[in-house]
């Protein structure tokens, strides 16, 4: 994988002063600022976002993640970061209208990837070559 497409910063996450992660729906927080995380934290529970840590997120660091599983929930702008670097390396990603999508309620997209649809992995089950992007 590309060092450029590692170091991409997709978003940022939050951890709670226990060390763990803030997660919506049951999944990993991204978003796309320091603030929209606080924001978030903030109205979820005042108490917690005095001990929040919020950190940036590279997509290289979400990878590791996204083989075993991990479910992230995104905001808009993480997203839209997101969604370029995921297609380049064939993560069956989807573009999403946002707008649609918080009319009715909603203010993240969360994306985990199921075993069989992760095409990144060799037979073996490791982080092989990229096939093109899903379309």
């Amino acid at each position: 994988m590309s060092a450029d497409r590692d170091s991409k910063v997709i978003g940022y996450y939050g951890l709670s002063a226990s060390q763990q992660i803030i997660c919506t729906g049951g999944a990993a927080l991204v978003a796309g600022s320091e603030a929209a995380v606080r924001k978030f934290v903030e109205e979820y529970d005042a108490a917690m976002a005095q001990g929040c840590f919020v950190h940036k997120i590279r997509f290289g660091d979400m990878l590791p993640g996204l083989h075993r599983g991990a479910p992230y929930a995104f905001d808009e702008v993480s997203y839209a970061r997101f969604y370029p670097v995921a297609a380049e390396v064939g993560l069956p990603v989807t573009q999403v209208d946002f707008a649609a999508a918080q009319a009715q309620g909603h203010r993240f997209l969360i994306f985990q990837l199921r075993p069989a649809e992760d095409k990144t992995k060799d037979a073996a089950g490791n982080p092989g070559p990229a096939e093109p992007p899903l379309r």
